[in-house]
């Protein structure tokens, strides 16, 4: 259920948007992100919005964010492991602010 509530952006797991700190932010999810949800417009205030008034819709959108983050996880986790490099994957991985939130 958390994942219908959260975001996952590689600088933070869990960036929950039910904090009234997201009611007027006119960002992204993730400026970095290339997914439907962070390029469709769709911003932190309108998410914010969504899930704070309990909407399907903004459980859809994070859903649809956190999925691509995940599937892109490992989409670069296997491009790696077929280059040779899985070790600095890894280290980069554990380096990220979002892998202290796992």
């Amino acid at each position: 259920q958390a994942g219908t509530r959260r975001a996952v952006t590689p600088e933070y797991v869990g960036l929950n948007l039910r904090h009234a700190r997201f009611a007027h932010d006119a960002g992204p999810l993730d400026p970095a992100c290339t997914c439907p949800v962070c390029q469709g417009g769709y911003t932190r205030a309108y998410l914010h919005h969504l899930v704070r008034q309990k909407e399907m819709a903004g459980s859809i959108l994070l859903s649809m964010h956190n999925l691509y983050f995940l599937l892109d996880l490992m989409r670069r986790a296997r491009e790696s492991i077929i280059a040779g490099t899985y070790g600095e994957f890894v280290s980069r991985w554990m380096d990220s602010p979002a892998a202290k939130d796992w």
